[in-house]
């Protein structure tokens, strides 16, 4: 199970999508969204009216295709998704004789590390989001189940281990990579500080989690 497909769903909004004008109108308002959410603070604070603006229309035509903030913000975060999907599938398809286990741990590490970093503000979104919520919305859970489950039975594969043996010490990696990339500058310092003072905070983040993550997987 080393291919991890798209798990792309129909949503309410998604419905009111018939022909290529719409498509487009749907598509423009997702921009600005995304344009909107890396402008604001906090990151679920953005408003249809200013969407509407961003993107050059009408508010009635932004509601038109998402009724509410909820919608379009959930909107936002499937390409979000489809996005980390692809990133996975990529690096649990590597073949085990091209890596062992700990380089392929370090390298699944450090290219994650780079991709939420990449996606801070669709990130920070969904962690605000899920803080609010107390979880993560059901339609979500099977993706990301289905994520640790191919990431587990691709590590086990290069070690003499049963995937349900491996799986926890990948999701507490999870947790800490996530807790670390919503740290402040402050404390990211306090917890690296006595580390090479020749490389700047955030290599120095990404090499401790590199490390830190790989002990705790075969913990």
């Amino acid at each position: 199970m080393g291919d991890v497909k798209r798990n792309h769903r129909h949503t309410p909004e998604m419905a009111r999508r018939a022909d290529s004008d719409s498509e487009e109108t749907y598509r423009k308002i997702l921009r600005a969204a995304e344009e909107e959410v890396a402008l604001t603070e906090p990151r679920d604070a953005i408003s249809l009216r200013k969407v509407a603006q961003r993107a050059e229309l009408t508010l009635g035509t932004v509601q038109y295709y998402f009724a509410n903030k909820a919608l379009l913000l959930e909107a936002c975060l499937n390409g979000y998704y489809e996005r980390l999907s692809l990133e996975v599938s990529q690096l649990v398809m590597v073949p085990p004789s091209e890596m062992d286990s700990d380089a392929w741990i370090a390298h699944v590490v450090r290219m994650l590390w780079r991709f939420i970093s990449r996606e801070r503000p669709l990130f920070e979104l969904r962690v605000q989001m899920v803080s609010k919520k107390g979880g993560l919305p059901a339609q979500r859970v099977p993706l990301a189940d289905k994520l640790f489950q191919a990431g587990a039975e691709a590590l086990a594969k290069r070690v003499d281990r049963p995937v349900e043996r491996l799986r926890p010490g990948i999701q507490a990696g999870v947790a800490i990579m996530m807790r670390f990339l919503t740290m402040s500058e402050s404390e990211k310092e306090m917890v690296l500080r006595g580390l090479d003072p020749e490389k700047d905070l955030e290599t120095l983040c990404e090499e401790y989690i590199v490390d830190a993550l790989t002990l705790l997987v075969f913990a």
